[in-house]
């Protein structure tokens, strides 16, 4: 997310919740953290992203490159607006619940 205030309480929840987090304020920050943290199994990141790509994009690069990471994509968009190329991946709607989060992780 782009709000630094949302990314502090993710981060917690994920936390509690016994996930190891790293956290990223952009796409370039997030690309770097991926191909440093060899252990990474899940991407959450929202599809409006700053830096030199956005979520989508940021999606598609790194499931090219690691095939077997698991993708969680946050959204503020309608889900009516929002085109096919979502299909292969799972969409949260914003706002959503932590438990609803939780959920989606763990699937």
């Amino acid at each position: 997310d782009n709000e630094e205030s949302i990314l502090e309480l993710l981060e917690a929840i994920l936390s509690i919740s016994s996930y190891k987090v790293f956290k990223a304020k952009n796409s370039n920050q997030a690309i770097e953290i991926l191909h440093k943290e060899k252990d990474i199994n899940l991407l959450f990141t929202d599809i409006i992203l700053s830096g030199s790509i956005d979520g989508i994009k940021l999606v598609e690069n790194e499931l090219n490159e690691f095939p077997n990471l698991k993708v969680l994509l946050a959204s503020g968009i309608p889900k009516e607006l929002q085109k096919n190329q979502f299909h292969k991946n799972v969409i949260i709607q914003k706002p959503y619940r932590t438990a609803e989060l939780i959920k989606q992780l763990n699937r």
